[in-house]
C-alpha cells in the first residue's frame, strides 16, 4: 500500500500485519488451518467481542502472533500450522516461512520468523 509506514512498527495498524501474515499462510498449499496459541486466541477473542459491540468483519489473526522489542531490535513473526494429510510437513513448513518472508521482505529492520508445526491431519 503506498504510503503506509513499515508495518511491523506502525502500532496503530497493528492488525493489518498479523492479517496479511495469516492469509499468506493459509495461501501455502498443504496448510489446512492456522492453530492458535494463547496471545492469538485473546486477540480472536477480543476482536469478536468488538465485531459484536461495533458491528463489521475483524481480520482472522488466530494463529498469527506478532512481536517487535523496538525499532532497533529484531521483529519477530510467529505462526503455528496445521499440515494436511498426504503432504510433507517440513515442505510445507518451508513453504509458509517463504510466503511470509516475501510479505516482510519491504521492511526495514531484520524480522525473525518462525513456523510451528503443531498437528497433521489425519487421513
Amino acid at each position: 500500500m503506498p504510503g503506509r509506514t513499515p508495518w511491523l512498527f506502525d502500532a496503530c495498524d497493528d492488525l493489518w500485519p498479523a492479517d496479511v501474515v495469516a492469509q499468506a499462510a493459509r495461501a501455502v498449499p498443504g496448510v489446512a488451518r492456522l492453530r492458535p496459541g494463547v496471545k492469538s486466541m485473546l486477540t480472536q477473542f477480543a476482536l469478536n467481542t468488538w465485531q459484536r459491540a461495533l458491528g463489521g468483519t475483524p481480520p482472522d489473526v488466530t494463529g498469527v502472533e506478532l512481536r517487535s522489542r523496538s525499532a532497533r531490535q529484531v521483529a519477530r513473526v510467529d505462526v503455528r500450522i496445521v499440515v494436511r494429510a498426504g503432504h510433507q510437513a517440513a515442505s510445507v513448513g518451508q513453504a509458509v516461512h517463504d510466503a511470509i518472508a516475501a510479505v516482510v521482505a519491504s521492511e526495514p529492520q531484520p524480522v525473525d520468523i518462525a513456523v510451528h508445526i503443531v498437528e497433521l491431519e489425519a487421513r
